[in-house]
C-alpha cells in the first residue's frame, strides 16, 4: 500500500457547492410554472455524505500509514473545530426567534432539538418524534436539518478505532472488510425500506454504506492506478455529473431512499471524486467544480448548511408560504451571513494558533451547559405558555408529529388491563383499525363514569378485511383474537374503525376489503353469544386546497388578521368559519358508507351508532373543528388529537352511548 501525501482538491468544493446549491433549493420549494424543479435535492445530502467519508479516511488512513498510529486526541479536536463553533452559533442565534414565534408545544419541541443536535442523536430523535423528512409540516422543526450531521457524528466516532484495528491487525483484508461492511450497510438500507421506510431514512445504518464508498476510494488511491488515458478521465467525470443532475431534477418524494435509487447521485460522485484528481485538472468537469463560484460556495457549504433551513423555518412558522421573491431574498439572506459566518467563525475557530483549544473547551461547556438549561427549564415550564394569551390560536399546533406520537399512548399506558378480562365486570372488546383507537381512548378518559365496563382491545390495528374467512392467508390475524382470552370473555363487541374499501394487505391485488371480512366476523360473533355495536364513521373531512381544514384556517386567520392575530375575538371568528366549512367538507364515499351500515345494522339486527353526527349539529349545519381554548381535535381527515378525544368522551356521555351498552347488556342477559 503507497503512501500519499494530501493535498487541496478545488473539485472537491466544487462538488460541496453542488450539493448544497441542491438541498437549499429543495427546502426552499421555489415552484416555477407548478413545477417544483428541485423535488430531489435531497440527494445533496448523500453528495456530502460520500464526501465526508472519503476525506476522513484519508486523514485517518494518512496518519495510520505514516506513523503507524493514530492521535485521537488530534483527531477530534479538529473535528470539533470545525462542526461545534458554527453548529452552536446557529442554534443559540434561532433561541431568540423561536421564543417569539413558537407556541409552547413547539417550543418545548425545539428545546428537545437543542438536546438531541447538541449530543449528535437528532437522526433518532425526530425519527421517534414521528417526523417525515419531505412533509409540509417538516419544514417548520428550524433543526431538523442537524439529523444528516449526527449520522456523520455518529460515523466519526467509529470510523478511527474500526480503521485502525484493521490496519493493524488485518491489512491484507482492508478491501474486503471495507467491502462487507459496506453491503451489509447497504443491504440494511434496502431491508429497511420495506418495513419502515421513516426509520430508514434516518437510520445510521442504512447511510454509513454511502460513506464507506468515500473510504473504499482512499483505497483505490491508496493501491490502483487511475488510468491516464484522456477519453475516460473526461467521459467518467461528465458521467459522474450527469447522474447527480439527473437525481436532483427526477428524483422526488415518492422516491424510495436510501435504497437502490441512491445508488446514482452516489455512483456519480464517487466517479468524480476518482477521474477528476490532480492529473485530471483540466477536464471538462474539472475546470467546472475547481472554477472560483463553484469553489468559493462550496466553501461555505457549512455554514449556510446550517444556516439555511432555520432561515426558512421561521419564516414559514405562524404565516403563509413565501412567495419565490421573499424566498430568494432569503437565500441572498442565507448566502450573506453564511460568508461571514466562514471568515469570522469558522475560520478563527479552526486555527489553532488563534484560539486555544482550552478556550475551545470552555465555550463548549458553557453552550452543553445553556442548552440544558433550556432543555430542563422549557419542560418544567411547559413550553413558557406565559408567553401568549391563554385562550386562541396559542394552543393550535401545526407540526402533527406530537400528535402521531401520543396516539396510542392510552393503549400502552393501559396494554396490560386492555387484554385481560375482568371477573366482576361487563368486558366490552374495541375493534378495529387506527380510528378504534379514537374510541378506546373516550372510554379511557371517562373510566369512573363507565365504571360497570372493563374495556379490552389487544391490538393496536385491527383490519375488519383480514378476517374474510375464505382466504387462509391472514387466518393468523384471525386467530390472534379469537384465541385470545379478551375476545373469549367479551360480552360487548364494539366495531369502531374507519370503514373503506381498503384491503387487508395493501400489497396484494385479491386482498379482500372490509365488506368482505364484516360479513363472516358479523356471524362468528353471534355464534360465540357476543353482543355487537357498530359505530359509523367518525367525522371524515376532505381537504381544502390541499390542506386540511385546520391548517387551512390557521393560516388564513394569519394572512388575514395579522395585527391582532392573537386575540381571542379573532380566534372566534375562524372558529365559527372553521365549523361552517367542516360540515361543507364532510366525505361524501364516508357519509355514503354510513347509511349502508345503517342499513346492514338494522337488517341484521345489530345495535348501530353513527359516531360522526355527536360532531356536527344538521340543524345549523356546522361541525367541531377546535376546542374552546383554541387546540385542533384533528391532525389530519379524522383521526383525533388528544383534545379531540378528550372532546369526543364527553360528547359520547352526552348523547347517552352508556345506556346503549347497559341495554346490549341486558338483552345478552335475557337472551340467555
Amino acid at each position: 500500500m503507497k503512501k500519499f501525501i494530501i493535498s487541496y482538491r478545488p473539485e472537491i468544493d466544487g462538488l460541496r457547492a453542488i450539493a448544497i446549491i441542491s438541498i437549499v433549493l429543495y427546502h426552499a420549494k421555489i415552484v416555477l410554472n407548478n413545477t417544483d424543479w428541485f423535488e430531489g435535492g435531497f440527494v445533496g445530502v448523500d453528495i456530502f455524505f460520500v464526501i465526508s467519508g472519503y476525506l476522513i479516511t484519508r486523514i485517518i488512513m494518512n496518519e495510520i500509514m505514516m506513523h503507524g498510529s493514530f492521535n485521537f486526541l488530534n483527531f477530534y479536536e479538529r473535528r470539533v473545530r470545525r462542526i461545534l463553533p458554527m453548529l452552536f452559533f446557529v442554534i443559540f442565534v434561532s433561541i431568540p426567534f423561536a421564543w417569539h414565534t413558537l407556541f409552547p408545544a413547539d417550543f418545548l419541541n425545539y428545546s428537545e432539538s437543542i438536546m438531541a443536535s447538541i449530543f449528535f442523536v437528532s437522526n433518532f430523535f425526530f425519527y421517534f418524534n414521528g417526523m417525515e423528512y419531505g412533509a409540509t409540516n417538516s419544514l417548520l422543526l428550524p433543526l431538523l436539518h442537524t439529523w444528516s450531521l449526527s449520522i456523520e457524528e455518529q460515523f466519526y466516532l467509529i470510523a478511527p478505532i474500526t480503521l485502525l484495528i484493521i490496519y493493524k491487525f488485518f491489512r491484507s483484508h482492508i478491501l474486503v472488510l471495507l467491502i462487507i461492511f459496506s453491503l451489509l450497510s447497504f443491504l440494511s438500507a434496502i431491508f429497511m425500506q420495506e418495513i419502515n421506510p421513516k426509520l430508514n431514512f434516518y437510520f445510521s445504518l442504512s447511510r454509513f454504506w454511502e460513506l464507506l464508498l468515500g473510504s473504499l476510494i482512499v483505497y483505490v488511491e491508496l493501491n490502483y492506478k487511475i488510468p491516464s488515458n484522456k477519453i475516460i478521465r473526461n467521459i467518467f467525470p461528465l458521467v459522474g455529473l450527469s447522474l447527480i443532475l439527473y437525481s436532483i431534477f427526477f428524483f422526488n418524494t415518492q422516491t424510495a431512499h436510501p435504497s437502490f435509487n441512491t445508488l446514482i447521485p452516489v455512483s456519480g460522485t464517487v466517479l468524480i471524486i476518482i477521474f477528476c484528481s490532480d492529473k485530471n485538472k483540466n477536464g471538462i468537469v474539472s475546470k467546472i467544480l475547481g472554477s472560483k463560484p463553484f469553489v468559493s460556495i462550496g466553501l461555505i457549504s457549512y455554514s449556510a448548511y446550517l444556516w439555511h433551513f432555520p432561515v426558512l423555518a421561521f419564516s414559514r412558522i405562524n404565516s403563509i408560504e413565501p412567495n419565490n421573491l421573499y424566498k430568494v431574498w432569503l437565500l441572498l439572506f442565507v448566502l450573506l451571513i453564511s460568508t461571514l459566518s466562514y471568515h469570522f467563525i469558522e475560520k478563527p475557530f479552526r486555527n489553532k494558533n488563534f484560539i486555544k483549544i482550552r478556550q475551545i473547551i470552555l465555550m463548549l461547556i458553557a453552550s452543553i451547559l445553556i442548552g440544558v438549561f433550556i432543555f430542563t427549564f422549557s419542560n418544567y415550564k411547559n413550553g413558557f405558555p406565559k408567553r401568549f394569551p391563554k385562550k386562541g390560536w396559542v394552543n393550535f399546533e401545526i407540526n402533527i408529529a406530537n400528535f402521531k406520537k401520543d396516539f396510542w399512548k392510552k393503549f400502552d399506558e393501559n396494554k396490560m388491563s386492555l387484554s385481560k378480562p375482568h371477573r366482576q365486570k361487563i368486558n366490552v372488546y374495541i375493534f378495529g383499525n387506527s380510528h378504534s383507537g379514537d374510541t378506546l381512548d373516550a372510554f379511557l378518559y371517562a373510566k369512573d363514569f363507565y365504571e360497570e365496563f372493563h374495556f379490552l382491545k389487544i391490538s393496536k390495528n385491527e383490519e375488519i378485511s383480514c378476517f374474510d374467512e375464505r382466504d387462509p392467508r391472514f387466518s393468523t390475524n384471525r386467530n390472534a383474537l379469537y384465541e385470545s382470552e379478551a375476545y373469549k370473555n367479551t360480552d360487548i363487541f364494539i366495531i369502531a374503525p374507519r370503514f373503506s374499501d381498503i384491503k387487508c394487505n395493501k400489497k396484494l391485488n385479491n386482498s379482500p376489503t372490509d365488506i368482505d371480512g364484516l360479513n363472516y366476523l358479523i356471524p362468528k360473533l353471534k355464534r360465540d353469544g357476543k353482543k355487537i355495536i357498530i359505530l359509523g364513521n367518525t367525522l371524515i373531512l376532505d381537504q381544502i386546497e390541499g390542506k386540511w381544514l385546520e391548517e387551512y384556517i390557521y393560516l388564513k386567520a394569519i394572512n388575514e388578521k395579522t395585527d391582532s392575530f392573537l386575540s381571542l375575538e379573532i380566534f372566534n371568528y375562524y372558529k365559527n368559519i372553521a365549523e361552517k366549512k367542516a360540515y361543507e367538507l364532510q366525505n361524501d364515499l364516508s357519509t355514503k358508507t354510513n347509511k349502508q351500515l345503517q342499513n346492514f345494522s338494522l337488517k341484521n339486527k345489530i345495535n348501530y351508532f353513527e359516531r360522526r353526527k355527536i360532531f356536527c349539529d344538521e340543524n345549523t349545519k356546522r361541525c367541531a373543528v377546535f376546542s374552546k381554548d383554541g387546540s385542533r381535535l384533528r391532525y389530519d381527515y379524522g383521526h383525533l388529537t388528544t383534545e379531540g378525544k378528550e372532546k369526543f368522551s364527553e360528547l359520547l356521555r352526552k348523547s347517552n352511548f352508556k345506556s346503549i351498552l347497559l341495554d346490549a347488556w341486558k338483552n345478552q342477559n335475557s337472551s340467555n
